[in-house]
């Protein structure tokens, strides 16, 4: 069940092939390796012909082992439900042509790149550090590299920089409302916001590094700490990654457990930030009442995983053990809580014509602006994109389960709320139907004690709570992935930020940055 289902190739693709392109099929789609010189000849391709219209950039990072180093993006096709791989392998000058131009969502993750890797992007607007420190000394994933310090520009505006009436001012990152360490760097004309820069990096703790050293089974715990309000969501991308990389099945009635605990924890995920946004807001009473409902769910993810945050609880082969006896009749009476108490939001917050005021039509992105930014989950189902991986790129059972993908058009802040809510209904659906239809059998399926899949590379996406979450492996063989990389919808979704507060208050830029929805150690990883 965990098999992605067969890949149909873009007719025109075959017309590409020719020097410094190679086509190459995988389950997961095809796969162009491109040139450098040839990649914006390719970009455009993939963009604009009618049979691609690859108009969203999935994940874009680089691989070092084994060599040549080269960067490798996959992209989606919203019109055609399907992946494209590419791959441009690098000479012995680490540089790769930027495609910014192509998908504004490259930005930020060119400049990771650079920052981990040290590759350059000629044509990227604004190419310095991201996640470490401006005078870091080298590039940590790249292997035996020695660099003398890079500096990158200054994070404030210099004085000759401002108009007569603007000034720069900090947010966070010791601030309640930036949701953790995020520093906000604004300049501001009067109240009126004229731009905002993005620190991260101050919960980087270097995991995609760690998983290098350790086996495959040992990477799981990390990943439940990356995005530490959705814990078990977390695991599912990289199981199911490691699944397909080394060919092993999963048993029915596994995959319907982990159906359970996935919408359990988007229901768990998504109260915490109602709670939070609200106290945002100054509605202290939301806040008490999102952590009440939340009490509830955790409580079944701790009974069924031993844990209430951190729930390392998905293995490669399934999940260690049942649901507990009685699981399900306790499950189906918190659903009827939350969903009676979903009604009291509603009309407490969600009708508050002083929540109105701070909601309606503030931070409005547009269909258009979420694609060629990469923002995925409720972020851009506000704004009228119909994509849920769970249903555009099936995974698991979920075929087999009927649920309403939660959709609005408003694009702003309020809408952003809307989706949630509704996602919250929508989870209890499919938790209802998967605790109907648990068939018997096995929750494990036989897996080597030391797994070594053959060398090759794997990408598996699940829908979390805050988006779509990626999972790229590598294999060379050994009992270690020689790349682990984590395609975190937080850092996608941060990234329209800017776009999102310009010409707002600062007030606002708080509502903005809550609806959003980051845990920012998720972002930084």
């Amino acid at each position: 069940m965990t098999a992605p289902p067969a890949a149909i190739q873009p007719e025109s693709l075959p017309r590409l092939v020719g020097e410094g392109i190679a086509l190459a099929a995988s389950a997961q789609g095809p796969v162009l390796t491109v040139a450098p010189e040839r990649l914006h000849q390719v970009c455009a391709h993939l963009r604009e012909e009618p049979d691609c219209c690859f108009d969203f950039l999935a994940d874009f990072t680089a691989v070092s082992h084994p060599e040549p180093l080269r960067v490798v993006f996959r992209l989606w096709s919203t019109a055609h439900s399907r992946h494209v791989q590419v791959v441009v392998p690098l000479g012995s000058e680490p540089a790769c042509p930027s495609i910014t131009g192509y998908w504004p969502a490259a930005g930020w993750q060119e400049r990771e790149v650079y920052d981990l890797f040290g590759i350059r992007f000629p044509g990227h607007p604004d190419l310095r550090r991201i996640l470490l420190a401006p005078d870091w000394v080298g590039h940590p994933l790249l292997p035996g590299e020695v660099a003398a310090p890079e500096l990158g520009p200054p994070l404030e505006p210099t004085p000759g920089a401002l108009g007569p009436d603007q000034t720069v001012i900090n947010v966070g990152p010791q601030h309640p409302s930036t949701h953790g360490v995020l520093r906000l760097v604004v300049t501001l004309s009067g109240e009126e916001i004229v731009e905002v820069d993005p620190v991260l990096g101050y919960l980087h703790r270097g995991i995609e590094k760690l998983a290098e050293s350790r086996t495959y089974a040992q990477v799981i715990p990390y990943t439940d700490r990356l995005d530490y309000v959705s814990g078990v969501l977390n695991n599912w991308p990289y199981v199911l990654a490691a699944e397909r990389l080394a060919g092993i099945a999963v048993p029915p009635r596994a995959e319907f457990i982990r159906v359970v605990l996935g919408e359990l924890c988007r229901v768990a995920s998504h109260l915490l930030w109602l709670a939070c946004f609200a106290n945002d807001l100054g509605a202290t009473s939301v806040f008490l009442y999102g952590f009440r409902e939340r009490e509830l769910i955790l409580d079944l993810l701790e009974e069924a995983t031993g844990a209430r945050l951190t729930n390392s609880f998905f293995r490669l082969g399934g999940v260690p053990y049942d649901l507990p006896e009685g699981f399900a009749d306790r499950a189906r009476g918190a659903a009827r809580v939350v969903r009676a108490r979903l009604q009291e939001y509603d009309s407490l917050f969600t009708r508050n014509r002083i929540f109105l005021a701070r909601a309606q039509g503030v931070g409005v992105l547009t269909a258009e602006q979420a694609l060629a930014w990469g923002v995925s989950g409720p972020m851009a189902r506000a704004s009228g994109v119909a994509q849920d991986v769970r249903r555009s790129d099936p995974y698991s059972v979920y075929p087999e389960l009927e649920f309403e993908v939660a959709l609005e058009k408003g694009g702003d802040v309020l809408a952003r709320l809307l989706v949630r809510m509704e996602e919250i209904r929508q989870s209890l659906r499919i938790m209802d139907q998967a605790l109907a239809s648990l068939p018997p059998g096995p929750v494990m399926a036989k897996v080597p004690r030391q797994l070594k899949p053959e060398p090759g590379d794997a990408y598996a996406h699940i829908e979390s709570a805050r988006g779509d979450y990626g999972v790229y492996l590598v294999s060379d063989g050994s009992p270690h992935p020689a790349r682990v990389r984590f395609r975190s919808p937080s850092f996608a979704n941060l990234q329209v930020l800017p776009l999102l507060a310009r010409e707002w208050k600062v007030a606002d830029l708080i509502a903005i940055l809550g609806a959003i929805d980051i845990i920012l150690g998720e972002v930084d990883r």
